[in-house]
């Protein structure tokens, strides 16, 4: 599953970097902007079937891509 989220962050941001420094900040780094951040969030929803309501969305909590894996597997 891991692989699927980088993946699908690759796609969005399309850099590499996510695979080999998973702790890489992508909001500071410019990788994401605001309008990828919610078209990577949609791509995980319809992925893992799952729904992520926007009370659950905390920017702070999603800024790695570690953290993103670890936001998804909390869900499912």
């Amino acid at each position: 599953m891991e692989q699927k989220i980088l993946d699908l962050i690759y796609e969005v941001c399309d850099d590499k970097i996510i695979y080999t420094k998973k702790d890489v900040n992508m909001f500071d780094t410019g990788l994401l902007e605001s309008m990828d951040f919610i078209e990577l969030l949609m791509s995980i929803e319809e992925e893992f079937d799952i729904e992520i309501p926007p009370e659950d969305i905390k920017k702070d909590e999603m800024a790695t891509p570690n953290k993103l894996v670890a936001f998804v597997e909390a869900r499912l």
